[in-house]
């Protein structure tokens, strides 16, 4: 998790994290997001030293912005309040995704003379905010709607989607971390059913039941809205409606339930002249007495037994898994097994826990199939043992075909956490999630080019496409900047590869061949013929081998480590790159204060980005850096 904070023009200030080495630490961060209100708050403490207080107590400050990357998504907050607490080194944040903006202005009360949609009414209560309507999926609703007190625009919003029945949520377009568009989003109906199953023992740690009758109902007294040319409200006097529960009293229009008095009657202990009814109120702003029905039955079905809700501690929280959608959630020892949807959730990262709510919930029948019930079977045992495997497979796509432990020409990439055996089982591709992981084919790679021995007025390169290397006085040399020698070898256009030992000593010389015979004397006189030349004596036995001379000095290996690959995909993403030096397999300077480092930057074409530069051992690249293709460089002096 990465968090940038950024001052009122936008400008980034610091960043604080949980991985990157040179980052402020951060503790007890926590991220909340609930249906209801549809704005995300995170908290966080952030820690500083003497030396850095100063810097830490201006990035901190409230009205400042903080950009949180996590799980590969941009979230955007405004820093409402600020502690800073000296004695424990530390500035607790807190901070919400809507904004001064929305959470500070006071609109007045308002009545409105005609119908309206529920973008006229949010954008009136928005105007000038800098927020715009994102997602609006109820464009084809209108109400006349009326406020008597006033509120903050936040508030107002809330209330605006509650009376069109619909859920709110705030997004935001980020563009090189930079805020392009701030955006309200309504939804009809926020998230949609996932279908995923989440069982104690395996994603859910503990599930706590919360049962509440605070807003019971066996009867509601309903009302709409007002025709035109009217001053009275319509009801359900006139309209007729039985379903075998829910039935219309047409004495003041109620709408009641036979089932609910039946349980929740105040005549159960008590007497009394009335029928015991539970009445609550209930308002919709219609004109049709058949919507206005509809709507009513739907929240009289919803009060007539007591809500639960379902608080749900999690191992981990599916990333895919998001505010509003439905799950299965299933503890077999407690005999529970319902749909229920997400209504609120808790991260912490960095104490690693995860917490959810969960409600509007449909209980489902004990009569679960064999292979569920053998499931739970396993997470049973498996709750005694512990002992967690995580199974990886390939496919061709999201739905798991052609299912293979092999990646290659795999296109999706799927994850099965928290299993029993240790060797995946391919046979139900269902049981993993499948995430699709290839990307376009990246950048060439750099070649080593091999020239032999260093000559002068020889042209040398370094670029995105090869390294020349060199030998020199027994050692060898790789390229570091492009150029011409001229008459003598320039070390700085080179980084030493590896450096040539001692020489080993001088054998000693072998034993002396034996000497030939001699040939026979010619007779004295007239000088005779030569004689023949004796035979060659045998060679001599080969010396002893000398020892080994000294091994050289391991030479520096310059890698540069990259946290997400090389790919961004869909134009989207952030990486850090380090410059990593080993010597003998030992990585040195992994602080980055011993050595100094400079970084370049070349585009597509191989060009030189002179506007680029940085002198850190590590930096951030985000996909909006690079333009189809980019090549970074780093050299290091020690």
């Amino acid at each position: 998790m990465i968090i940038y904070f950024a001052n009122r023009y936008m400008s980034i200030m610091g960043v604080a994290s949980t991985d990157l080495p040179d980052a402020y630490a951060l503790q007890h961060d926590i991220k909340t997001i609930d249906i209801d209100s549809g704005v995300a708050t995170f908290e966080m403490e952030l820690v500083y030293t003497d030396s850095t207080h100063l810097k830490a107590k201006e990035q901190a400050a409230v009205g400042n912005y903080i950009l949180r990357y996590h799980n590969e998504d941009f979230e955007v907050y405004t820093i409402i309040e600020a502690e800073d607490d000296s004695e424990k080194g530390t500035i607790y944040i807190y901070a919400e995704d809507a904004g001064l903006d929305l959470l500070n202005e006071v609109v007045q009360p308002y009545t409105a003379t005609e119908a309206k949609t529920v973008a006229w009414y949010v954008e009136k209560f928005t105007r000038d905010s800098g927020w715009e309507i994102g997602i609006n999926e109820i464009t084809d609703r209108i109400r006349t709607l009326s406020w008597d007190g006033s509120a903050t625009a936040a508030e107002r919003v809330r209330s605006v989607a509650t009376q069109f029945d619909a859920e709110i949520g705030y997004s935001f377009d980020i563009d090189k971390l930079s805020i392009k568009h701030k955006y309200i989003d309504i939804y009809a109906h926020r998230g949609h059913d996932t279908a995923m199953e989440l069982r104690l023992g395996r994603e859910v740690k503990k599930i706590v039941e919360r049962t509440s009758i605070a807003n019971l109902a066996t009867c509601l007294r309903v009302t709409g809205g007002t025709p035109e040319g009217s001053n009275t409200p319509i009801n359900l006097i006139g309209y007729t409606y039985d379903d075998g529960d829910i039935y219309i009293d047409q004495t003041y229009g109620d709408l009641k339930s036979r089932t609910a008095l039946e349980k929740w009657s105040r005549y159960l202990s008590e007497s009394g002249t009335g029928d015991g009814h539970i009445v609550g109120q209930y308002s919709y702003d219609t004109t049709s007495q058949a919507e206005l029905c509809s709507h009513a039955v739907s929240q009289l079905q919803k009060q007539r037994e007591p809500a639960i809700n379902y608080d749900v501690e999690m191992y981990y929280l599916p990333t895919t898994l998001k505010i509003g959608d439905e799950a299965r959630i299933i503890d077999d020892a407690g005999e529970l097994y319902l749909s229920a949807r997400l209504l609120e959730t808790e991260e912490r990262v960095t104490d690693d826990i995860y917490k959810a709510t969960f409600g509007d919930f449909l209980i489902k029948g004990s009569g679960i199939s064999e292979k569920v019930q053998e499931l739970a079977e396993k997470y049973a045992e498996l709750a005694k043992t512990r002992t967690l495997y995580t199974w990886i497979a390939y496919a061709d796509n999201a739905s798991g075909g052609g299912i293979s432990t092999d990646p290659t020409g795999k296109a999706y990439i799927g994850i099965a956490p928290n299993r029993v055996t240790e060797t995946p089982d391919l046979t139900d591709p269902t049981v993993y999630t499948w995430s699709y992981t290839e990307g376009g084919t990246g950048p060439a790679g750099t070649s080593f080019r091999n020239k032999g021995a260093w000559a002068a007025s020889t042209a040398y390169v370094s670029n995105s496409e090869y390294i020349d290397v060199v030998t020199y006085n027994g050692n060898s040399y790789a390229c570091i900047t492009s150029h011409t020698s001229g008459s003598t070898f320039d070390s700085s256009k080179w980084s030493l590869m590896a450096s040539a030992g001692a020489t080993g000593a001088t054998g000693a010389t072998g034993a002396t061949g034996a000497t030939g015979s001699t040939g026979a004397t010619g007779q004295t006189g007239q000088t005779g013929a030569t004689g023949a030349t004796g035979a060659t004596g045998k060679t001599g036995a080969t010396g002893a081998t000398g020892a080994t001379g000294a091994t050289g000095a391991d030479g520096y290996m310059i890698a540069i480590d990259s946290t997400s690959g090389l790919v961004f995909k869909n134009s989207y993403g952030t990486t850090i790159l380090t410059a990593l030096i080993y010597q003998g397999g030992v990585e040195l300077d992994a602080s980055g204060t011993q050595f100094s480092y400079s970084w370049k930057k070349f585009d597509k074409n191989g060009n030189r980005d002179t506007t680029f530069s940085a002198t850190t051992k590590a930096i951030s690249v985000t996909a909006s850096d690079v333009d189809t293709k980019a090549v970074y460089e780093v050299e290091v002096n020690w």
